[in-house]
């Protein structure tokens, strides 16, 4: 119990250590479920009559977990780890096969290379061991601190693929790979059908001409009044209408990093994707003429300068792509990665930090006005 109580509060100590500088995720988000396969080594100790002869075993896991925050979480999680053969000295065969449950404290660093996260667990396990064939096997411990290093890689915005490695004592040891899966927006597969509302047609004001002047007949001063021959009216004059000039505005629009992308990948959510469509449906409407766009991504100063760099520009890089995918000239976009090096706001509190996590997009004559 002692080992067991040591353990929890080591797991304790180091979620309570990552939650300093991270994002809160929603309950929806926050939980997850996964499964593995992979390979035990299995090493009982058989005494003199027993010897091993063989500690490979295909091994099964499955496993559940929720994130406290974007670096740290609790798993529970159940595994088969397979049998381990014995022959005895007297010709005789047996199995010991091995299943433990426990739970665990993971820690993910702020890492991120190339989309690969790194992450450790510390945590217990209790054993239960079955015997085939003709061996008698005794626990000598039912339980054990354990120790697990590891690392994740997005393959959708959904699915993670985890490679992990075990190990519980220096007789049982584990290797594997598997999948898990969270409801991160769970409407994340719904395609995007409604069409960008068409821009007003502006019908110019209609200019009535300018009304027609008649002089008045010159007034004859004589008795005998001579017929005068009327001057032919001129036929009314058709004045254009005036039509200035379009003006052309500048736009900025910026993206946070916590509610657009996924927690330190360039994975855009479906509120960034919402957003992203709105502004395609402004850039593509008809009459609309853009000159320029410029996209650079920023981060906070967590983590390291040069991942901090590569993921800037990788955000940058996703509104860029998912931009053309809409209709937006890629022609007409420039993408830049500015990492920690232009903070809006203070990186000493957790909300100067939110809000220096973004994307900025300027646009330049986004939109033409006539009056």
């Amino acid at each position: 119990m002692k080992i067991i109580k040591q353990t929890l509060l080591a797991s304790i100590a180091l979620i309570s250590v990552s939650t300093i500088n991270a994002e809160p995720q929603s309950l929806q988000e926050s939980w997850y479920i996964g499964g593995a396969l992979g390979q035990s080594s299995l090493n009982p100790d058989g005494g003199s009559h027993w010897k091993v002869s063989d500690d490979k075993s295909t091994a099964k896991k499955l496993y559940t977990g929720v994130n406290i925050n974007r670096n740290a979480g609790i798993e529970a999680f159940w595994t088969d780890l397979g049998d381990a053969s014995l022959r005895s000295d007297d010709a005789k065969s047996g199995r010991v096969n091995y299943e433990a449950i426990g739970v665990a404290g993971v820690y993910r660093p702020p890492i991120n290379i190339a989309g690969v996260r790194p992450l450790g667990k510390l945590g217990i396990a209790k054993f239960t061991t079955k015997d085939k064939g003709a061996v008698k096997s005794k626990q000598a411990h039912g339980s054990s601190v354990f120790l697990g290093l590891g690392a994740e890689y997005p393959i959708t915005q959904n699915i993670n693929l985890r490679a992990e490695y075990d190990r519980y004592d220096k007789d049982i040891q584990q290797y594997n790979l598997g999948l898990n899966w969270r409801p991160l927006q769970r409407n994340h597969s719904r395609l995007i059908q409604n069409k960008p509302t068409p821009a007003p047609v502006y019908v110019p004001e209609y200019v009535p001409p300018a009304p027609v002047v008649r002089k008045p007949a010159p007034v004859v001063r004589t008795v005998v009044k001579p017929k005068v021959k009327p001057k032919p009216v001129p036929a009314p004059r058709y004045i254009p209408p005036v039509v200035q000039k379009p003006k052309i505005q500048l736009m900025h629009i910026s993206l946070s990093g916590g509610s657009n992308f996924d927690t330190g990948s360039a994975t855009l959510t479906q509120r960034g994707k919402d957003e992203l469509y709105n502004l395609a449906g402004k850039l593509t409407a008809k009459g609309m003429r853009v000159k320029g766009i410029h996209i650079v991504g920023h981060t906070d100063n967590v983590g390291r300068a040069d991942s901090n760099m590569a993921l800037s520009l990788a955000r940058a890089k996703a509104v860029a792509n998912y931009l053309q995918q809409l209709g937006v000239r890629q022609d007409l976009m420039r993408v830049d990665g500015r990492g920690e090096s232009n903070p809006i706001f203070s990186n000493k509190t957790a909300s100067g930090r939110a809000k220096n996590r973004r994307v900025d997009i300027s646009i330049k004559g986004v939109r033409t006005i006539i009056k």
